[in-house]
């Protein structure tokens, strides 16, 4: 069974920003989680590479919370199905 998009963010987050996957919810502020501007880059440009998607950096911003990130990953995700595929 395929992991829901949250649990895959919510293990990147642990692997890359040492946040306890247990204490991530979807309510949780990017910044309550220190994610600055320049972490939010490069937290961007793993989930990228782990969902083998594009998301503008416009979409996202440190006081969004996981769950906005979330669904800014799954629109990604539903409008490069081909992209995914061929990967």
């Amino acid at each position: 069974m395929k992991e829901s998009t949250f649990t895959q963010l919510a293990g990147v987050i642990e692997d890359k920003l040492g946040v306890p996957a247990d204490e991530i919810h979807e309510d949780t502020v990017l910044e309550d989680i220190s994610v600055d501007s320049l972490a939010l880059i490069e937290l961007t440009l793993v989930l990228q590479k782990h969902f083998g998607v594009s998301i503008a950096s416009d979409r996202v911003s440190p006081e969004d919370t996981v769950g906005d990130l979330v669904a800014v990953v799954d629109v990604a995700l539903r409008q490069a199905p081909a992209t995914r595929q061929a990967s």
